[in-house]
């Protein structure tokens, strides 16, 4: 039943395709949640799981405006009874993740795409480019996907190794090495 593993890095687009080829044909896509009184459209919704599937992009830790309507429009979608998955664009899906997120709906939780996680991608906005709420959410993405999370700091530690320590880590992170 598996698809072919692809090696790009994860968009929304390649999020779309697992969804529709993992999940469910019938997914709609930027369409609004009726009875939500949204007027975002959340990126993906299968009615027939009640779930709804945020792609989190970079403006997602750099806009606080944006922050603060994803914490609404999940608040939101949660009291009206559906599931709410995010999936950060540094994460990727791998068997884990797949299984983590989706097993209970995915009809193969085998890898989609084998991109490493992290900030690998050179072109990745780095959390020292975070405003504070993305860096608060970005800390708590490290603990939702606490088993790839060292891979995640992991691909901080060598990009700081190429660039200034600064430029890598927001001065309000902690680390602890």
């Amino acid at each position: 039943m598996g698809s072919q593993v692809r090696s790009d890095y994860m968009t929304e687009a390649l999020l779309r395709t697992f969804v529709q080829e993992r999940l469910s044909p019938n997914a709609v896509f930027d369409t609004p949640v009726v009875g939500s009184g949204i007027k975002h459209r959340p990126d993906i919704y299968i009615r027939e799981f009640n779930l709804v599937i945020e792609f989190d992009g970079w403006r997602h830790y750099q806009q606080s405006k944006l922050i603060l309507a994803d914490r609404f429009k999940d608040l939101t979608y949660k009291n009206m009874g559906l599931s709410v998955k995010r999936l950060p664009y540094f994460v990727q899906l791998d068997t884990k993740i797949v299984a983590y997120l989706f097993g209970k709906w995915a009809t193969d939780t085998s890898a989609f795409n084998s991109y490493p996680h992290g900030f690998i991608d050179p072109s990745a906005l780095l959390p020292a480019d975070f405003s504070e709420l993305g860096v608060s959410k970005f800390r708590q993405d490290l603990i939702t996907f606490d088993c790839i999370s060292p891979a995640i700091l992991s691909s901080l530690g060598e990009r700081a190794k190429t660039q200034n320590y600064k430029s890598v880590f927001p001065l309000s992170f902690k680390r602890k090495d």
